[in-house]
């Protein structure tokens, strides 16, 4: 028979179960009170005051306006007064959910945020790496630049993010590096003909701007210049000399009478010398054969800096000339013009999105500059109009030219609004929506699409055709007119794509 074991006491426990959710149950609080009574108090009261008025120049009517105000806001204190004890009541049981909240959540702050400390320590390390690898290569590549101009001189943060690449990296920094050899081959070009050259050679290794570099020189000459007036000012007035001794007079000797000399004619009057005419200012034409736009805006700077003014314009003199006089040409022509030498690269990138794009503000500074070439100009106006229940903003490019002569052009765009956009109010919605109407205006009158794009920045290539997402806002571009429209859907894409209206043979593409 096997021995009965000796019972042991042992303490009881409570083992409750894990909870992985928040389970919480609330009874809505009821605040019974005398409202409707108070109001009423309150209406009689202020209704003794309704309509009330004091003659301010007495000094006791003064002292009585003085009184009722304090006697009415002693009645509004104590209401409110009452309202922020109840208030402070009210919320003691959701303060102290809260600070539990709070508490729970903080331990799990502790994991993250070591996790999220190793995560930052590596990025640093990969950057640090990228970094030196930089400044190795500009090294090698700026060759005796690099002691003169130091790598973090040249450094562009954005070089170090993922998204912008390293070979992309070292070509930006090969650039920046071939732009500041180029400005100092400019200066050096004008160190015989300027007096304070180190001064400006220095500023522009302090600065690498050549503008800087130029103003520098010019504000040393000036200095010298109020440096010259300031001695000549204050050079003392020379001394008058003393006047000779008055030597003792001769004893005069009388001489015989001379002979009568004859009577010399006058010697004629030397003529006199012409005064110094000021060498007039002359129209002056300076013909390049080739050079970059770069070249000549460092070209301009020279010339500014020396006091000369004037334009420097694209081509040769026939071609300028064909530009400014003939009035021939049509406006489609001077367009094409434009299009020929526009490309607005998709440069900005959307960190939300994960995507790369082009603002209207980047299309308008492309523009300009060619627009002027070619005598053309362009406004933007905008009108809200309807299209069965939605609302759109249509966008209309009017193209005309500068002067005035031949006719006009009008590519319109449309952008709807959508119901509603998160972190924005109506006013900036409808901002938004004829930003994106605008920008595809222009681009449907110069022709500006991804073709000369490939958004070569996003590191991938582009299909041949894009499909439209299921979901999520897109741009779709009828090819055959150039219209764009912006959908929040493929559904709403296909459906407009029935009876989109635009032109007689449309022909979507997804961009």
């Amino acid at each position: 028979m096997a021995k009965e074991t000796e019972p042991q006491q042992v303490e009881a426990e409570v083992i409750e179960d894990e909870a992985t959710t928040l389970e919480v149950t609330y009874t809505e609080a009821t605040i019974a009170s005398n409202m409707d009574a108070l109001e009423a108090h309150v209406k009689k009261v202020v209704a003794d005051y309704e309509g009330a008025t004091y003659d301010l120049t007495s000094a006791q009517a003064i002292k009585d306006a003085k009184h009722d105000r304090s006697y009415l806001n002693g009645i509004k204190k104590e209401i409110d007064e009452r309202r922020k004890a109840v208030k402070r009541e009210y919320n003691k049981p959701l303060d102290a959910f809260e600070r539990r909240c709070k508490q729970i959540t903080a331990i799990i702050d502790e994991s993250t945020d070591a996790i999220k400390a190793q995560l930052d320590e590596a990025e640093q390390t990969r950057k640090d790496a990228l970094y030196s690898r930089l400044q190795q290569h500009y090294e090698e590549f700026a060759g005796l630049l690099a002691p003169v101009v130091p790598y973090e001189r040249l450094h562009e943060p954005q070089w170090l993010n993922k998204t912008f690449g390293e070979i992309k990296a070292q070509q930006a920094l090969e650039a920046k590096v071939s732009d500041v050899a180029r400005d100092w081959e400019t200066l050096k070009a004008q160190q015989e003909a300027m007096p304070h050259y180190a001064d400006a050679e220095r500023e522009f290794f302090r600065t690498l701007d050549l503008g800087a570099a130029l103003n520098a020189a010019r504000l040393a000459d000036e200095e010298d210049q109020r440096i010259a007036e300031l001695k000549a000012a204050m050079a003392p007035e020379p001394e008058p000399e003393p006047m000779p001794e008055p030597e003792p007079e001769p004893v005069e000797i009388p001489e015989p009478e001379p002979m009568p000399a004859p009577v010399p004619m006058p010697a004629p009057m030397p003529a006199p010398m012409p005064a110094p005419v000021a060498e007039p200012l002359e129209a002056w034409t300076v013909e390049v054969p080739s050079a970059t736009r770069s070249q000549m805006q460092a070209l301009a700077s020279v010339l500014k800096a020396q006091g000369i003014t004037g334009s420097i314009r694209r081509g040769t003199p026939a071609q300028v000339a064909a530009r400014m006089e003939d009035k021939h040409m049509t406006l489609a022509e001077a367009v094409a013009q434009v299009q020929r030498s526009v490309v607005v690269p998709k440069a900005r990138y959307n960190a939300h999105g994960n995507f790369y794009y082009r603002s209207m503000e980047d299309i308008v500074a492309a523009l300009k500059e060619p627009c002027k070439e070619a005598g053309i100009a362009f406004t933007l106006n905008d009108s809200i109009v309807q299209i069965g229940e939605r609302y759109y903003v249509e966008a209309t490019c009017r193209l005309f030219f500068e002067d005035g002569h031949g006719d006009s052009m009008d590519v319109t765009a449309y952008a709807r609004e959508p119901l509603s956009q998160k972190g924005m109010n109506e006013a900036q919605v409808t901002g938004s929506a004829s930003s994106y109407a605008r920008k595809y205006a222009l681009c449907g009158a110069f022709d500006i699409d991804g073709t000369s794009d490939p958004d070569t920045l996003m590191g991938t290539e582009k299909s041949a055709e894009k499909e439209p997402p299921e979901f999520g806002q897109f741009i779709a571009k009828c090819k055959s007119c150039g219209t764009s429209y912006v959908f929040e859907s493929r559904q709403q894409y296909e459906q407009f794509k029935a009876n989109p209206g635009c032109c007689p043979s449309p022909a979507w593409q997804v961009v």
